[in-house]
């Protein structure tokens, strides 16, 4: 990943913010507890970090910013890939808009 911090650029963007993903994986180890739960078939538990990152974005869009995010996989998915898909749900809950493949693996839209 690059330099650039994602909420710090929600947080500034006044019109819009777009963010393009091509790994695979990201290596991050606050993420395990969450993982961990996915794949066990749990309800992923709350987390701080995730809490404020909803709050920036939510505050971005809700000043009129666009927030947009593309992630570009590898079919079939990995188990990593269904579960950072699967947490997409909580950003565009709060107004994030997404890109990304449909359980057949063609391109959805999320609003």
């Amino acid at each position: 990943m690059s330099g650039v911090n994602p909420l710090d650029m929600y947080s500034r963007a006044s019109e819009e913010a777009f963010r393009l993903e091509a790994q695979q994986r990201y290596a991050v180890p606050a993420e395990d507890e969450q993982f961990r739960a996915f794949t066990e078939g749990r309800p992923m538990p709350s987390d701080p970090r995730v809490n404020r990152s909803m709050q920036i974005i939510r505050a971005a869009t809700a000043r009129g910013c666009r927030i947009r995010r593309v992630h570009v996989v590898d079919l079939p998915l990995t188990v990593y890939l269904r579960y950072e898909l699967a947490a997409y749900r909580e950003n565009t809950d709060v107004g994030e808009r997404s890109a990304s493949p449909s359980a057949a693996g063609t391109r959805t839209s999320a609003s």
